[in-house]
């Protein structure tokens, strides 16, 4: 391995880049991905985008291999496929040292005539299948063709097991186990882990719930204890943030498992994806599943193969859809039982109190338009369109990197480090190091982001960059 271009690209990043303050893992982490991928360029790898110094070695390597499929991130070779792989190749070897050209030609002439033989076996059958008369076939009119399914889908054959159920809880499977314990009666363990996951989804949000899988029981019975805890606590924030981490935690533990188990799973949220050579999904379904991640330019249709109405995926791709559905469900409103009063609810809205307290934002001046004082003012509700219209704004108006991303701090799915690649790229400090302007007062309109019809602004400004307030009037006196 090449110490030295190790070395260099780790300084390099470690000098340029303020978020990333380990050095010696970050040394580490390109050393793993230049063995690993000795004809790969670590160059071309973002590094400073997704590092992350709260994250772990290993969840590090999670969030690098999530960003970057295309390339080797996994180093554990003593796994039954490495082991399988190893057969295989023995058997190559042995092959190669015993057979000779004779003995291909005589494997040749076999295969051959077996084809022969199950070909005269099935002109036996068809020829021994009554045929109907004439007189007795119907006639009917012609009918449009249906064409086939495009793609074959098998049922997967994974048995759910307590491992497989203490990871994916919502599985359909878990309702048995589930069925017999009530939320009033729920063990002390249980309810405390239950805390501890709703903790950790308000802190990590997009980083995921870190699962507890040394004790399948208490992962799989925290977890509806969790859900029905925020549905009583009843703030529609905290249940978005706590969907979104628990959806996170689905996805990042999906990367390391087989295709039958993604499979199952899809199978079980509804997710219409098959596998073929890769995996494919109708693009009405895949439109519907990605709504939200168009923002990457990666996930919009115009930049997808698609073929017969099919959109090909790559694995990853599938299970960020995957985590998309699942927020979905779990951010849907339930109703816990009326007479459940839980004491863990006080500890709750004690630390949503107090990460509230933690968000100082700048308050837009009276020197700011009416629709960017709306957006500034419902920011945790905004779609992508009237982020990036605020973000603009401000970077225009010249705040800093940091007092952009202070502002987006109170949505349900804030991740400070994508939050500030985002802005630092429309800020013009990334990518092609344009700085985007805000758009027009008539896109604004068009948006639905404009206030009043524009009556509140000065009446020939174009964009929210021009206004001005307006000066005190003058007395008549």
């Amino acid at each position: 391995m090449d110490n030295e271009l190790v070395k260099k690209v780790a300084r390099r990043v470690f000098e340029k880049s303020s978020n990333v303050k380990n050095y010696v893992m970050l040394e580490g982490l390109i050393r793993r991905f230049i063995q690993l991928n000795p004809d790969a360029d670590p160059e071309s790898i973002d590094w400073s985008a997704v590092w992350d110094d709260e994250l772990t070695y290993e969840e590090l390597v999670q969030a690098f291999r999530e960003q970057y499929p295309m390339y080797r991130w996994d180093d554990r070779m003593a796994t039954e496929e490495a082991y399988n792989g190893d057969r295989v190749k023995s058997v190559v070897e042995e092959l190669s040292t015993k057979l000779d050209v004779e003995d291909f030609d005589r494997l040749i002439e076999e295969l051959q005539k077996l084809r022969d033989e199950v070909l005269e076996d099935v002109r036996k059958i068809e020829a021994e299948t009554p045929q109907p008369k004439p007189e007795e076939v119907e006639v009917k009119a012609p009918r449009p063709e249906t064409p086939p399914p495009a793609v074959e889908e098998k049922p997967p054959t994974v048995k759910p097991t307590l491992a497989l159920l203490a990871k994916y809880p919502f599985l359909s499977a878990a309702l048995p186990v589930l069925r017999p314990y009530k939320l009033e009666t729920a063990p002390q363990d249980v309810r405390v882990r239950a805390v501890e996951r709703i903790l950790e989804a308000l802190e990590r949000g997009e980083r995921g719930v870190i699962p507890r899988l040394e004790k399948p029981w208490l992962e799989l019975l925290s977890f509806p204890y969790a859900r029905a805890l925020v549905n009583y606590v009843g703030d529609d924030w905290l249940r978005r943030r706590w969907a979104l981490a628990e959806a996170a935690r689905v996805e990042r533990l999906l990367h390391r498992e087989d295709d039958e188990t993604l499979q199952l799973i899809t199978r079980e949220v509804k997710v219409s994806a098959v596998k073929t050579d890769g995996w494919v999904m109708h693009f009405t379904e895949y439109l519907r599943l990605a709504r939200r991640l168009t923002t990457e330019p990666r996930f919009k249709l115009v930049n997808r193969l698609v073929d017969k109405g099919l959109v090909s995926l790559t694995r990853p791709e599938l299970i960020r859809l995957v985590r998309e559905k699942l927020y979905e469900i779990f951010a849907e409103q339930k109703n816990p039982p009326p007479s459940w009063s839980p004491s863990e609810a006080g500890a709750i809205r004690e630390a949503l109190n107090r990460r509230a307290s933690k968000i100082i934002a700048p308050a837009p001046s009276g020197e700011w338009p009416p629709c960017m004082v709306a957006a500034r003012n419902r920011v945790s509700e905004l779609g992508h369109f009237g982020l990036f219209a605020l973000a603009a704004y401000m970077a225009n108006r010249r705040y800093s990197i940091d007092e952009i991303v202070e502002v987006f701090k109170p949505r349900s799915d804030f991740d400070q480090r994508i939050a500030k690649y985002q802005v630092e790229h429309i800020a013009g400090q990334r990518g092609s190091r344009v700085k985007y302007r805000p758009p027009s007062c008539q896109s604004m309109k068009t948006h639905g982001l404009c206030i009043d019809n524009g009556r509140q602004c000065p009446h020939n400004i174009k964009n929210p960059l021009q206004y001005r307030p307006a000066g005190p009037k003058q007395g008549s006196g």
